[in-house]
């Protein structure tokens, strides 16, 4: 949604004080890690995609929580941040089953 100058996005962006050219550099960056995550290989890379993946959730949410002040506002990154966790998990117990 980043890449594309979504309205909504935008308005996330100003709501949190986030200046617009990050908008781009986080799209990029989410774009990589699941690249990185999907692609086969790269075990070193795809730890440091699902960090960055988590940090950027978190982060997410974390930000939401202070700009709103509506602790209500979490949902969203937390459903993301399960996602991204449970991916991790499979990930890990699939590589192993293979080794």
């Amino acid at each position: 949604m980043e890449l594309t100058g979504n309205e909504n996005s935008k308005g996330v962006y100003q709501l949190l004080g986030f200046p617009m050219y990050l908008m781009p550099f986080i799209g990029i960056a989410r774009i990589l890690a699941l690249i990185v995550i999907w692609l086969p290989g790269f075990k070193r890379l795809k730890e440091w995609a699902f960090a960055g993946l988590c940090i950027d959730v978190v982060g997410a949410g974390y930000c939401l929580v202070m700009a709103t002040g509506d602790i209500h506002m979490i949902w969203v990154p937390l459903i993301a941040l399960i996602f991204v966790l449970g991916t991790y998990y499979y990930y890990h117990k699939i590589s192993n089953a293979y080794q």
